[in-house]
């Protein structure tokens, strides 16, 4: 059985990386892009503290190929607060905007 390995780190969102990682000048939005050109993946942490909206997600996959897959950290409400209880519309919810991306796959 062959197996993937996926290699990325949690975020991308980094100003520190300008110069190691990001070229001089790179601006903030270009990030992810720029990215995605070394790495097939990421985590996003920021779900975790809230449901992203449609728009970011699509704007996540708009600028990432199509074999970039997002890993989404379950909103904190749903694991750490509710502890997975009676969650089904918030967890549905989440979904619903995790798959809004053109190739839900991904995420």
């Amino acid at each position: 059985m062959a197996r993937t390995i996926r290699i990325g780190t949690q975020g991308w969102n980094y100003d520190a990386w300008i110069g190691p990682f990001y070229p001089a000048g790179t601006r903030a939005t270009d990030y992810l892009t720029i990215y995605a050109r070394a790495f097939d993946t990421v985590e996003v942490d920021s779900t975790f503290y809230a449901t992203p909206a449609v728009k970011t997600v699509r704007g996540w996959a708009q600028r990432t190929p199509d074999d970039f897959t997002f890993a989404l950290k379950l909103p904190q409400e749903i694991t750490h607060e509710r502890r997975l209880r009676d969650v089904d519309e918030l967890a549905a919810e989440f979904f619903d905007r995790a798959s809004s991306a053109p190739n839900s796959a991904r995420c």
